[in-house]
């Protein structure tokens, strides 16, 4: 059988949601990235899992996601790095040692990988393949060590050499060109305070803007979305975004810019909810939940942008730090 992320479905229930339907007391997944509020999200569940990063050494870790990741290990859930290289996505259900389900495809274990209309898939394996699935994944799992445990020297991506990313002056430093420094949050009825515009929004919600020159200069960061639109479900693409101080929120690459006649995001909100950002920046800047916000504040507070980069597939680190 496939699955697949649609109306009636999401690849994340499948996933979070199988052992309950079978006997099982462990999950073992191994995916090319992974989701810091995914695997938060799975601490809810009654299962020992085990999560290997499987492309972790190649995507070069960065501290504050390494820092993040380390964070959430727990008794029953546990993130491996691997030594040898692996793009695969498998997860497998074991009950009392013994392989008892196994789902393979093509969808990692985050926001992006679980939850993006028919983006990805899964499809179960047959009784006769557990033996190979299982072997591969012990291949792969002896090689690694937990990721609290591993030589970051290896693992980790230099950063030293890369500009302060808070939208302050970097001459004389070499810039990072992962990251974007996002337009000023400021407008009367948009952005920061969209809520206070004519839309169908509360006070307190908000939005961080994605320039066309944001697209053409970043374009890693801001994926094309898809021709199909109209269609809610499937028009904006989730993602996690891990904050300077260590904030995780859900959120959505929304709305639509034309560009050489493809189609991309023009905008980023929370989800589920378009106040959680809202209430976040202004929580930041020390100010009330909903209030409008000035000129003036932003410049009390040291900055009324955005620093924006890529740690992994779909999970992005944004800094708002003075």
């Amino acid at each position: 059988m496939l699955f697949v992320t649609d109306k009636k479905h999401s690849l994340k229930e499948i996933v979070f949601q199988k052992h309950l339907s079978i006997k099982a007391d462990e999950l073992n997944i191994l995916t090319g990235y992974i989701g810091s509020s995914t695997i938060e999200e799975a601490h809810n569940l009654d299962i020992k899992i085990n999560v290997v990063y499987g492309l972790a050494r190649h995507s070069k870790l960065k501290k504050v996601f390494h820092s993040d990741l380390c964070k959430l290990q727990t008794k029953q859930t546990k993130v491996y790095c691997p030594e040898i290289l692996s793009h695969a996505k498998i997860y497998i259900w074991k009950y009392r040692k013994k392989v008892v389900y196994v789902l393979n495809g093509s969808a990692n274990f985050s926001r992006s990988g679980l939850e993006t209309p028919l983006k990805e898939v899964l499809s179960e394996v047959h009784p006769a393949s557990f033996k190979q699935f299982s072997d591969y994944f012990e291949s792969i799992f002896q090689s690694s060590k937990l990721i609290d445990k591993i030589d970051f020297d290896k693992f980790g991506a230099n950063e030293d050499k890369f500009s302060d990313t808070r939208g302050n002056s970097t001459e004389g430093l070499e810039l990072d060109p992962n990251i974007c420094i996002s337009y000023s949050l400021y407008a009367k009825k948009s952005k920061i305070n969209w809520g206070h515009g004519n839309a169908n929004t509360t006070p307190r919600d908000a939005y961080i803007p994605i320039r066309k020159q944001d697209i053409v200069n970043y374009p890693q960061l801001f994926p094309e979305k898809a021709d199909n639109k109209g269609l809610r479900y499937n028009d904006n693409a989730p993602i996690e975004i891990l904050w300077d101080d260590g904030e995780r929120m859900a959120a959505l690459l929304e709305g639509s810019s034309i560009i050489d006649g493809f189609r991309y995001p023009n905008k980023i909100s929370s989800f589920k909810s378009k106040k959680i950002m809202g209430d976040y920046l202004r929580r930041r800047m020390g100010l009330t939940e909903g209030k409008f916000v000035t000129r003036q504040m932003f410049e009390n507070y040291g900055r009324d942008n955005i620093s924006i980069s890529l740690l992994g597939e779909g999970v992005y680190f944004m800094d708002f730090s003075v």
